[in-house]
């Protein structure tokens, strides 16, 4: 506020900048998987079975939503309840729990979505597996989960801001250091639906262009 910024502690910081790090690390399972799919007919057949394919990919993503969900709630339960005992801050989570809800649940999307999108353009597993996992880590190293984007000199802030693991983690930092106002939330949820509808509309293209859809 004013001259001052608010910094976050090594737990505020690593705990949701890792989770989110791991979160979209599902692009290696998710992607190479749809690939797979692809691949051996799986998405023919699917076509066969009364109902629409998108009901097909709903499913995939709902799934994985509850993944992502509980690989993230496991991992701040780990900042609240083991980092003490190891001499580490404690993990001290948002009063407003709707807010923290709804970051949780874009952030997910936004890795699914992603994960998703890799899996209908990469043309073989190995292409989905290396290109997403390349991505990611480029991803994380310019959006600040490697290194917090508030050391970053000023041009390599204005970088990070391309990276989707940016957004997340700068909707965590508003939770846990402006107890979730919805003011400092807007400039995250904004960016991070807009990033999930862009890769779920790259992704029904593609399907479409192939006649899955």
């Amino acid at each position: 506020t004013g001259e001052s910024a608010m910094v976050p502690n090594s737990t505020q910081h690593n705990v949701p900048a890792w989770s989110i790090f791991a979160m979209f690390f599902m692009v290696i399972s998710l992607g190479s998987n749809l690939v797979k799919e692809r691949i051996s007919g799986s998405f023919v057949r699917l076509q066969t079975i009364p109902g629409s394919f998108l009901h097909a990919m709903f499913a995939k993503i709902t799934v994985y939503s509850f993944v992502a969900l509980t690989q993230l709630m496991i991992m701040f339960a780990i900042g609240v309840y083991v980092f003490p005992l190891i001499g580490l801050p404690k993990l001290n989570l948002p009063n407003h729990i709707l807010p923290f809800l709804l970051i949780s649940v874009l952030s997910a999307m936004a890795a699914i979505s992603y994960a998703a999108m890799v899996g209908t353009y990469a043309k073989t597993q190995e292409q989905a597996n290396g290109f997403g996992a390349i991505s990611i880590i480029i991803f994380a190293a310019i959006g600040g989960i490697w290194v917090p984007s508030f050391v970053m000199p000023d041009y390599m802030v204005m970088i990070s801001k391309l990276s989707p693991l940016h957004w997340c983690l700068e909707g965590f930092y508003s939770l846990f250091l402006k107890d979730g106002s919805w003011d400092q939330l807007l400039g995250p949820v904004i960016y991070l639906v807009s990033f999930t509808v862009l890769c779920q509309f790259m992704a029904l293209w593609r399907l479409r262009r192939q006649h899955y859809i």
